[in-house]
This record gives structure tokens, sequence and C-alpha cells, in this order.
């Protein structure tokens, strides 16, 4: 799902930019359009964060940052200093308990098969 969001960043927006970064509050960019968040952070005198946001190609919603913006952030030449909070969706949660599932289900059919002498690694990688 590509939800192509153009909404630009108004008058009103720059000068709230302005004063929020002259009173120290930082700037939160979750929920702004594509082209709001880029003008945003080229504008923006301080950090910015993306509080409940993720990188789009892991998860396509417009909530989530594209890779053009991702670019923009950094330390290099042309980049602003920013923050992407790094969250986990349903879909990755879902993958994780998935693999959490079928490793342990591997180690306990192993178990079973040895006749329960076998070594055997518990949830933090250790022999037990």
């Amino acid at each position: 799902m590509t939800l192509e969001l153009t909404r630009l960043l108004s008058e009103f927006g720059y000068t709230l930019v302005e004063e929020m970064n002259r009173l120290g509050v930082i700037v939160d960019l979750s929920h702004t359009s594509d082209a709001t968040a880029t003008q945003a952070l080229k504008h923006s005198k301080a950090p910015v964060i993306w509080s409940h946001s993720s990188a789009r190609v892991v998860h396509d919603v417009p909530r989530n940052v594209p890779d053009a913006v991702l670019e923009l952030i950094g330390t290099g030449e042309g980049q602003k200093d920013a923050v992407v909070m790094v969250r986990f969706g349903c879909f990755s949660a879902r993958i994780l308990i998935s693999l959490a599932n079928q490793r342990l289900t591997d180690q306990f059919r192993a178990h079973v098969r040895g006749g329960g002498r076998k070594r055997h690694y518990c949830c933090c990688c250790r022999p037990c």
C-alpha cells in the first residue's frame, strides 16, 4: 500500500517549528506527510523525532518514514540529526514469535529423540 501524501508545511508550520526550536520542544513528525516531514526536517535547527514511526520499507503504512526521507537523516553533508523510533509491529512480532516457537519445538524434538540425554539449548542460547 503506497499512499502518495503531498501536503506541505504551511507558513504557520514553519513559524511553529521555529518557536518549538526556540522553546526547546522536540518536533515530532509522526503522522505527517512525506513532504511536510522533509520540509520540517530541513527547516528545524534542532533534531526532530518520529516518536511512533518506523521504516516504510519494513511496514508499508503512511505513518512510517520512506527511504527518501531517511536518507536526509545523519551527520553527513546535507543531512540533519533526527530520531526515528524503531518499533515492532504485529507482523514483526508474529515473525519473532513464530521463529521462537519453531526453535523451541525443534529443541524439544531433539531432546525427545535423544531420550532426554542430548544436550539442548534454552532461550538464552546456553546449554542446559
